[in-house]
């Protein structure tokens, strides 16, 4: 009795531990971002699953829904992903804003652990090509390895529907190697073409201009859509002053993207 009476004083001496937040990433998540192998292994063994998934934020402060593998990833710990690889980690397992591990690497521009995993197959989505935008070399690595800027997501977009890629003219020119795909509609019936056009990038729309879609059947001499190209490109001169053309391009889509 007299212990247990000491070890109850000594236990009120001791400050209280914090609960863990639930902003806290997971120590499986904390470990794979640092490369620590021996850490994850611990977590492993203790029994938690290799594929869990943040609930709150991710292991760099931002949307949830993170495996250790989008960590680990996103990092380049290019050893860590390859650990984690072969013990049956998920290529396919998507965060909260629904980009998988391989979108993780290619939004950060993490070359060696890209090739990594488009060696194991993972899958390339319209998201990789999004998150690689501003790397024309990772997007014509992404098209070199199998992926098709042709192919939309569950809402008909392909990559050049979507501003962060149609911004980057020189990612652009890595995608449009079939001139069709600037008139492919989604499912709303938008054309990356007409998109480029309406938010008025030039750099964008020479591009086109250049690989030849005024000569296509699929633009009509009547075209309305022919017409705003001429009218935007005749524009071009006057807005190049005060930040070129690529800087106006890029604030034009952030705004489009805001609204």
């Amino acid at each position: 009795m007299r212990h247990a009476f000491a070890a109850l004083v000594v236990a009120m001496r001791l400050p209280a531990l914090p609960p863990q937040s639930p902003f806290d990433p997971p120590a499986i998540h904390v470990a794979a971002a640092a490369g620590d192998v021996d850490g994850i292994g611990r977590e492993l063994a203790a029994g938690v699953p290799i594929d869990l998934r943040t609930a709150a934020i991710t292991c760099s402060g931002r949307d949830g829904g993170d495996t250790a593998l989008h960590c680990a990833a996103r990092a380049g710990q290019v050893a860590c992903v390859r650990w984690l690889l072969q013990r049956g980690a998920r290529l396919d397992v998507e965060d909260n804003q629904r980009r998988t591990p391989l979108d993780a690497a290619a939004a950060a521009g993490q070359d060696e652990v890209i090739e990594l995993m488009l060696a194991a197959a993972a899958p390339i989505t319209t998201s990789t090509f999004v998150a690689a935008a501003r790397d024309a070399d990772i997007v014509r690595l992404l098209v070199q390895r199998g992926g098709d800027p042709r192919c939309g997501d569950r809402d008909g977009r392909t990559p050049l529907h979507l501003a962060p890629v149609l911004a980057c003219a020189e990612t652009v020119a890595e995608l449009t190697f079939d001139r069709a795909i600037w008139f492919a509609p989604d499912h709303s019936g938008k054309m990356p073409l007409a998109l480029a056009v309406e938010w008025r990038l030039h750099a964008t729309v020479e591009l086109a201009v250049a690989q030849g879609v005024l000569e296509d059947q699929k633009l009509a001499a009547d075209s309305p859509l022919r017409e705003q190209v001429a009218d935007l490109l005749r524009d071009a001169p006057r807005q190049a002053g005060g930040g070129g053309v690529r800087s106006r391009q890029s604030a034009r889509v952030r705004a489009s993207a805001r609204s």
